[in-house]
């Protein structure tokens, strides 16, 4: 948990840090839900017998629910589907999900390219070097194909589930 909070706020602090400094960077953007969904979702959990009162956030209500409960497993995975994905973006718009207004993916290179990218970016500017891909449309390009690669993740991902059940 220490090391997700100290992640987190790291990628908050590169994101103001790069926006700040007036450096385009690829943002990772989290829209609210849509309304409709959510209503919905507030519809069904209510059928259920666990209703989600209005003024109470989603976090606080999926955190509610007992674990003992029969549905509470069921709706902790609806509660994930209400949320629009996640993508890259040059421009700001913060990160519904975790509640922040700035983010950008920079602790874990070993692993996601965007993180190599806001490294390359505000380390070339904090030694006074010339920023990396700061002209027009590249970053746009990147975020792209960023989104593209994800869903492609996600699409093998699924199919080596359903691959793997079909073995089992």
């Amino acid at each position: 948990k220490w090391n997700e909070q100290i992640s987190l706020l790291s990628n908050e602090a590169i994101a103001i840090g790069m926006r700040d400094a007036g450096l385009r960077s690829l943002h990772r953007l989290h829209k609210d839900p849509d309304p409709g969904r959510v209503d919905a979702f507030r519809d069904k959990v209510a059928a259920l017998g666990v209703p989600w009162p209005k003024e109470q956030a989603l976090s606080e209500y999926v955190r509610g629910l007992d674990p003992k409960h029969p549905m509470s497993n069921i709706i902790k995975r609806q509660a994930t589907r209400i949320n629009r994905a996640a993508e890259y973006s040059p421009v700001g718009g913060g990160h519904s999900a975790l509640k922040l207004g700035a983010y950008d993916h920079f602790t874990a290179p070993m692993r996601r390219l965007p993180d190599i990218l806001s490294a390359r970016i505000f380390a070339a500017f904090l030694e006074g070097r010339p920023v990396p891909l700061q002209g027009p449309g590249e970053l746009e390009k990147l975020a792209s194909r960023m989104d593209s690669a994800k869903r492609r993740e996600g699409q093998i991902a699924g199919n080596s589930r359903a691959f793997m059940s079909t073995r089992m």
